[in-house]
């Protein structure tokens, strides 16, 4: 992405501060082939879940989604899952981006279709009769696998707010990430130092200093 990004040019930009100050730079500007902006930015979680589990893999496509669905006022997460879901409902084929968006245009249109998708991917799920829902305590499931992951499957499981990967993310920590040993312990300890990481971080750039600062005397 950063490849194309960088040969566009134009309002594409690799390194892109959401607030003034930031000297980490870790958004992006994703631009159209004319150079002319399409959505600001462009994360992992989309690309997760509106592209590769939907079988979309044309990061323009997935871009536009985007800027849909942030204009919905709704999270990307969420709603590629619910588009998941929908597909395996036969409402959609996988990698059919017009469609999704199309779907998107039902949510946007208050639809009674778009009302259910709109709820989410649990409110699909019921309403396609599709068992198989990648959720926890009605949230969706981030592009966090905890089957790669087994210290997220502690925190979604525990977490009052389901499958919420910022409610304590395991990634960084130094163990066996496909081994059940030591997953709970791992999880409690991030989940410890979380709530001052989060508070320092909507408040001040020391935040995300402190942050990294945790996790080294973590390990």
């Amino acid at each position: 992405m950063r490849e194309l990004m960088l040969e566009r040019g134009g309002d594409s930009d690799t390194s892109h501060a959401c607030m003034s100050g930031c000297i980490i730079r870790c958004s992006n500007c994703f631009a159209s082939t004319t150079g002319e902006l399409i959505v600001s930015p462009v994360e992992f979680e989309t690309i997760g879940l509106v592209g590769s589990n939907l079988g979309i893999d044309n990061l323009d496509d997935i871009a536009r989604l985007n800027w849909e669905i942030n204009d919905l006022g709704l999270d990307t997460i969420e709603v590629g899952a619910a588009l998941g879901v929908a597909a395996e409902g036969g409402l959609l084929e996988f990698g059919d981006a017009d469609r999704a968006m199309t779907l998107l245009h039902e949510i946007r249109s208050g639809t009674t279709l778009g009302k259910v998708l709109g709820n989410g991917v649990v409110a699909t799920g019921r309403h396609l009769n599709v068992e198989r829902v990648a959720a926890v305590k009605g949230q969706a499931m981030s592009a966090y696998d905890p089957r790669a992951i087994k210290g997220n499957g502690v925190t979604y499981a525990t977490s009052p707010q389901g499958a919420d990967h910022t409610c304590g993310n395991c990634i960084r920590a130094e163990i066996d990430h496909l081994s059940p040993e030591g997953q709970v312990e791992c999880r409690v300890i991030i989940k410890s130092r979380w709530p001052v990481m989060t508070l320092w971080a909507l408040f001040c750039l020391v935040g995300l200093v402190l942050q990294v600062l945790l996790v080294h005397l973590e390990t």
